[in-house]
């Protein structure tokens, strides 16, 4: 009885750890528009100098970044979260005339939601 109740304890636990939810922050200081795509999937439709994106659930993202400017290079890198439950901010570094580079730059906790 006791090694069955262990049992479900650990499965438990192990359960609600492996539930992965981040937030990502990306901004660009140069003030270049862009467009951010995480795992092929667009995530804002008009370029924007800073995007952010809530409730991320997979541990690895193939990143890529496309300039408004034609003439600037796309970046591309895979960001890994090796938490839960943080909010990662990534910014844009001009590395070059034409060319930038994802870099980490921060993360926190995600508050917990206020009651209403």
């Amino acid at each position: 009885m006791k090694r069955l109740f262990l049992l479900l304890c650990c499965s438990i636990a192990l359960t609600a750890s492996s539930q992965i939810v981040n937030n990502l922050v990306m901004f660009c200081n140069e003030a270049e528009p862009f467009t951010l795509i995480l795992n092929g999937e667009r995530i804002n439709q008009t370029p924007q100098t800073r995007v952010k994106v809530e409730n991320l659930t997979v541990k690895k993202y193939q990143t890529k970044i496309i300039f408004s400017n034609p003439r600037i290079k796309e970046a591309n890198t895979v960001i890994t979260f090796f938490g839960t439950g943080n909010e990662c901010e990534f910014v844009l570094k001009k590395k070059g005339k034409r060319k930038y580079k994802i870099e980490y730059f921060t993360e926190r906790k995600i508050p917990p939601p206020t009651p209403q």
